[in-house]
This record gives structure tokens, sequence and C-alpha cells, in this order.
């Protein structure tokens, strides 16, 4: 699961770099894509980088624990926050996951928001379909059909 994580973390950094870039922002659609990609990835990014930062945290009180017991417990303390921070990002990862798929149903050609624009651009109802034999006349989910 968290193999993909550096690569989204890597991704945002693109994605952060790009929209820095005022050119970016004469092309309000590709700025807008890019702004809602790096909205998605920025609490991913944030986990991942909590959670880089607790394992090293804990691997530093791990080795200063011989000197001071203090630091053992630490070290304890840091893993469970950990598992914590693993089963956030599980969850994020998730959501992003489902999100994705949502995404790509609603914008991908023959999904059904395409159909019903396509409907809507040629006049059509949603129940409304065309004849099998491809004449100028609709006909409606009664069965009837009009001019």
């Amino acid at each position: 699961m968290f193999d993909r994580l550096g690569d989204l973390a890597s991704e945002h950094a693109e994605l952060e770099r790009a929209l820095a870039d005022p050119n970016v922002h004469a092309d309000a659609d590709q700025a807008r894509t890019l702004a809602k990609r790096y909205a998605e990835l920025t609490p991913i990014v944030n986990a991942y980088r909590e959670w880089q930062q607790t394992n090293d945290d804990e691997q530093a009180a791990r080795e200063l624990a011989p000197e001071d017991p203090g630091f053992a417990e630490e070290a304890d303390a840091l893993v469970k926050q950990r598992a914590e921070l693993e089963e956030r990002l599980r969850k994020l990862l998730a959501v992003a996951g489902e999100q994705v798929q949502r995404d790509r149903f609603w914008s991908e050609p023959g999904t059904q928001l395409q159909e019903l624009h396509r409907r809507r651009d040629r006049g059509l109802e949603p129940g409304d379909r065309h004849r099998p034999d491809g004449g100028d006349r609709t006909m409606t989910t009664s069965g009837a059909t009009e001019p």
C-alpha cells in the first residue's frame, strides 16, 4: 500500500511547482484540473510526511533508549502513533481511490454523464431514445413516437 506514497508525494511536488507558474493560470481549465488534483493529494502527502517523521523519531528514540529509559517509552508511544497514521493513510487512499472511480465514471466517454449531455445537446429528454432505424423521430419510454 505505501509503495505508491513516494510517487504521490513526487506528483504533489510537481503540481505545486506547476501551480506556482503564472503561465499555467492562463488556461483556466488546466489550472482548475491541477488545483483539484493538488487538493486531493495534499491530505495524503501530509499524512505520509507525518508517518515518515514518526518513523525517524521512533528510530532515534530506540537508538537513545539504552542511555535513557525515557526514550524507550517514547519509542513505544511513537509505535502507537505510527499505527494510527497508517490507518489514516489507508482511509485517505481508499477515499482517493473511490474519487478516482467517480471521476472516471462521470468523465469518460460513454458514461452516464456523457450520455446525458449528448442527449441534452440533441434536445432529448432523459427518458427518450432514438429509434433503432436511425430515423429523425424519437421514441419515448412509453413507446409513443414523436416527430
